[in-house]
């Protein structure tokens, strides 16, 4: 029975503490899953063409990359609750466009701002900036070649 009730019986509770405290130490960024999900989720960009003219969705996504550029520029591991406030502002808005990886980094760089381990806070940014600059660059081109395609159907 794990249960410590008052009076607490100090090694009763140290026993516990060591039995489960392994099980619930945070996982060291190093061993994270090398697998990262893809910058753009095409799936859930085509079902948004789909669904939405052409001149929409490119408005969208660009408005996207605009508020995105403007959190990322704001990530900065000197303020951590600003920092967790324009990840959280990331995630939902790349999630629900498809932007993947994006989302999920920022998700990682609002829990680590969250929790206090400020030791991933510097290097999640660093990697939450490429992100976006890449996530950038792959939706132009999508739009693009999307463009194209409207084009060629017209």
């Amino acid at each position: 029975d794990e249960y410590v009730s008052k009076p607490i019986d100090r090694e009763k509770l140290f026993a516990v503490l060591a039995k489960y405290g392994a099980a619930m130490a945070p996982t060291p960024m190093a061993e994270a899953p090398a697998a990262q999900p893809p910058l753009l989720d095409r799936g859930k960009i085509g079902e948004l063409a789909d669904n939405l003219p052409f001149d929409t969705l490119r408005e969208l996504l660009m408005l996207c990359l605009t508020d995105t550029i403007a959190h990322a520029a704001c990530l900065s591991d000197a303020d951590i609750d600003a920092t967790s406030r324009e990840a959280h502002a990331m995630v939902s808005a790349a999630g629900n466009l498809g932007l993947d990886r994006l989302s999920a980094q920022a998700r990682l760089l609002e829990h680590a701002c969250r929790k206090g381990e400020t030791q991933f806070v510097g290097p999640l940014i660093a990697e939450v900036k490429l992100t976006a600059t890449a996530t950038e660059a792959e939706i132009k081109a999508w739009l693009a070649a999307a463009a194209l395609q409207q084009k060629a159907i017209a």
